[in-house]
């Protein structure tokens, strides 16, 4: 985020951790860090982001229709002309699919485990969702926005997602 400051006016932080938000709150003093704890953005206002950026975020939010809401929000805050880039995975593999990292670490959790120590062996609570190709693509359209461009990223990251809108007349 801190590098972000070096090009734009005003930045902001939006996480729907906590813990994220104290930690982006500790190194990015000078950024507007939110936690978001509405199912959507109504705390900001239509049109009004330059630059909307998400990597290796969305894929951890609960369910498929809370991360297409979000990409909804997302074009609904952007200003016209501005950019939204998000990663999202368009498919998991079979051990992704699986996770078993996520489930040793609900059953050890479960008999008292702490979550550092999970975490200090790989263990991880979060649950990663993927959402194909055509369905990203469906949803951006719905918006009135366009995918100007994609990159394809490794084989469990999927596709970094570049989209505009245009100035309503």
């Amino acid at each position: 985020m801190r590098h972000l400051e070096l090009k734009f006016r005003e930045v902001w932080g939006v996480d729907v951790s906590d813990v994220m938000v104290q930690l982006a709150s500790k190194y990015n003093p000078r950024c507007n860090i939110h936690l978001n704890t509405a199912p959507d953005l109504g705390v900001f206002p239509s049109d009004h982001f330059d630059l909307i950026y998400s990597f290796l975020v969305l894929q951890h939010l609960p369910n498929k229709s809370t991360i297409e809401l979000y990409l909804r929000e997302f074009v609904r805050v952007l200003a016209p002309n501005g950019l939204l880039a998000f990663q999202l995975p368009n498919h998991l593999s079979l051990r992704w699919r699986l996770q078993p990292r996520r489930r040793a670490y609900r059953l050890l959790n479960s008999v008292g485990l702490s979550a550092q120590r999970l975490q200090s062996w790989n263990l991880l609570p979060m649950s990663v969702i993927a959402i194909p190709e055509h369905s990203v693509q469906a949803l951006i359209r719905s918006t009135g926005a366009s995918i100007s461009r994609k990159d394809v990223l490794g084989a469990n990251d999927g596709i970094m997602y570049y989209c505009t809108k245009q100035r309503q007349s």
